[in-house]
């Protein structure tokens, strides 16, 4: 994520026209950035490690470990899981959605037609990293106030599982969910880029394979469980589609307040609008 941030920084070098979908306002989308990017470094340093390694669930009658009888059907079925593989293959997967809009974007801005083709690359590249800074922000603040248990705090054969308040922020998936925003922001991105092409359904698609391939190599680890990773899910894509959408170029949010509601004259009316 950082190193999206980085790149993104040439979106704000140049405020001429070009092939990007988007137009930026250089203070509010700099500001939004750099202070959502602080707040989650804010909160993962100060607020993670205060927090109290026991456990944070109901215990086992014959055992120091969560009851798996507090599981729904589907959920339990994780429990167990212990795959250093897939957990590695996790970290791979949300390594390929970050390369989408690094690479495959940098490829669509070179090759448009356009003088600008750096400033475009940046341009994309900032809404989609608000997308991603912007996920990680509310999923860490999920993480703190749900405190649900990861599936190794229900695993008996688990050792050291109350020993790390990490074990406590299952949900949800941050892997899943910052995956979902940024590959569907870059899938967004392509899409308003190229309205009618057919390949951007292929991008969608591909979108949501890397998105599904984290969420289960995440599972498969034992790291979250399934209904942490449809909440990574819901929430990632719902951000990664709504930022992007709300950049694109020709977007404006009025609302109006009518002077005839307020009984005042017609000429005391105000209107507020805000550019995106």
């Amino acid at each position: 994520m950082m190193s999206l941030c980085l790149v993104a920084a040439l979106a704000l070098s140049s405020a001429q026209e070009g092939a990007t979908p988007y137009e930026l306002d250089p203070m509010t989308d700099g500001v939004l950035t750099v202070g959502t990017a602080l707040f989650v470094v804010v909160m993962d340093g100060l607020v993670k490690p205060v927090l109290r390694p026991a456990p944070a669930c109901t215990l086992a009658a014959d055992g120091n470990y969560c009851d798996p009888a507090h599981l729904n059907a589907l959920d339990a079925t994780v429990v167990g899981n212990d795959s250093k593989t897939w957990q590695q293959l996790s970290d791979v997967g949300i390594g390929v959605v970050y390369a989408m809009p690094l690479i495959l974007g940098a490829i669509d801005s070179f090759a448009a037609d356009t003088h600008r083709p750096w400033g475009d690359w940046g341009t994309d590249l900032l809404v989609i990293t608000e997308a991603g800074l912007l996920t990680t922000l509310l999923t860490s603040a999920l993480k703190y106030g749900v405190r649900r248990p990861r599936p190794t705090q229900y695993d008996p054969n688990m050792p050291n599982r109350f020993g790390s308040s990490e074990h406590q922020l299952s949900f949800p998936s941050g892997h899943t969910s910052v995956a979902a925003a940024v590959s569907s922001a870059y899938a967004m991105t392509f899409a308003l880029r190229h309205p009618d092409s057919p390949w951007r359904w292929l991008v969608y698609g591909g979108a949501g394979f890397a998105t599904a391939f984290t969420g289960y190599a995440r599972v498969a680890a034992g790291m979250h469980f399934y209904t942490d990773v449809v909440g990574g899910v819901a929430l990632g894509t719902t951000i990664g589609l709504l930022v992007p959408w709300l950049h694109r170029k020709g977007v404006s949010l009025v609302p109006t307040v009518h002077a005839e509601g307020l009984g005042l004259d017609s000429a005391q009316g105000m209107t507020a609008s805000f550019e995106f």
